[in-house]
């Protein structure tokens, strides 16, 4: 219907993030939800273009591009115009409002909202969160299956869902989920968003966890060549934590419980099973409140 932005709503936004922006200490970003109109959700859309969470490198010249217009008509064309406009948009809510990973861009697509208030989409059926919706093929297990390379983002989508749907996870309509990322140099918007493109994040469903994950050094969301096998890595802090479970290709491969009942770590553990051609790793830490 006609429930998307004026243009003078878009330049108050940018105005607002601009007075909030105070790099080394609080980064904004620009950013909106692109809802295409076949938004409602339907688990027997034939059109499963679902919605996309667009993020800027820049300031106020961040440019707004409309599902209404020929230039970001469905994924295709968005992803497309993005690539000049320092943009990157990862699917949002992906299990009720539905996507395709035919239309998958690497490039513009580095992430997968995997946790927010609709719930959880590693995999269908995941608990203790459950999702809202569930068309089979849009999870994060699915993508990755098929070869698809992204890293894992948490938002909130702060609709009040449980109010005004009973739907949703949480009551607390404004607590869904959590990103962090590596930030190579001070804190910027701009070295936020390029963590954000190089897949250096991970994603909480809220909580703030520290949590570091490498495969023979490199950091999360790198893709290397290994002619031997690799070396696994990764410590989660907190004395919360249940396990953690080291994922390759979509199978649980190292399960650790807490050291010390402080953290749960792997220092350097051979994969030695691996198969020659692409392999994928996560890393899925449990915590006692699921």
């Amino acid at each position: 219907g006609g429930n998307h932005f004026s243009p003078g709503e878009w330049a108050y936004l940018q105005a607002l993030n601009e007075i909030y922006n105070q790099p080394e200490k609080f980064v904004t970003l620009n950013g909106y939800e692109w809802t295409h109109s076949t938004w409602s959700g339907a688990q027997d859309s034939a059109s499963r273009v679902g919605h996309k969470n667009v993020y800027f490198k820049g300031g106020e010249e961040s440019p707004l591009f409309s599902h209404k217009s020929p230039e970001a008509v469905d994924p295709t064309t968005l992803f497309k115009t993005l690539h000049n406009a320092d943009a990157i948009a990862f699917p949002h809510h992906p299990a009720w409002g539905v996507m395709t990973w035919d239309d998958h861009d690497p490039e513009i697509q580095t992430n997968y909202e995997i946790v927010s208030i609709h719930g959880a989409n590693e995999y269908m059926g995941n608990l203790p969160i459950p999702h809202r919706g569930g068309m089979p093929g849009v999870f994060a297990q699915d993508g990755l299956a098929k070869g698809a390379k992204i890293g894992f983002v948490g938002g909130t989508d702060s609709h009040g869902l449980y109010y005004h749907a009973h739907e949703g996870w949480r009551e607390d309509p404004y607590k869904g989920g959590m990103t962090a990322v590596l930030v190579q140099g001070t804190l910027t918007r701009e070295h936020v968003w390029e963590a954000l493109k190089a897949r250096r994040n991970y994603a909480t469903s809220g909580e703030r966890y520290y949590i570091e994950f490498s495969v023979n050094g490199f950091p999360m969301g790198s893709a290397i060549q290994v002619s031997k096998p690799p070396v696994i890595s990764f410590e989660a802090r907190s004395d919360r934590i249940l396990y953690a479970y080291v994922v390759r290709n979509n199978k649980d491969r190292f399960i650790s419980g807490p050291v010390d009942g402080r953290m749960a770590r792997y220092d350097g553990v051979e994969d030695e099973t691996i198969k020659p051609g692409s392999n994928y790793y996560y890393l899925r830490v449990v915590y006692k409140d699921g």
